[in-house]
């Protein structure tokens, strides 16, 4: 459960069985980094106040495993970030 607890303090949510991660949420933190085994970092930085994200840039990595910084622009009032194509599932034919 601590994991899981980490995670959502990052702003992330792993989805189990899968190598996909959902942003979900305001980061507690305004900056976060993961030491990934090969020496690199996974950087998160949250920008602005609130708990709606409003923006989401991964910074050109195809990979998170490569090192990446994500930018989560927060705001008070929900935008349209993340309403035009949902999250993959594995129940999802398009996904498979």
């Amino acid at each position: 459960m601590s994991a899981f607890y980490l995670f959502h303090a990052m702003g992330l949510y792993p989805n189990a069985g899968s190598d996909v991660y959902l942003i979900s949420g305001a980061p507690v933190f305004e900056r976060t980094a993961l030491h990934l085994e090969n020496g690199k970092a996974l950087e998160i930085e949250r920008r602005g106040q609130g708990r709606y994200v409003r923006q989401a840039a991964l910074d050109g990595h195809a990979e998170i495993a490569n090192g990446a910084r994500l930018v989560l622009e927060m705001g008070e009032r929900p935008g349209q970030w993340g309403t035009d194509a949902p999250p993959p599932s594995l129940s999802d034919e398009a996904s498979k």
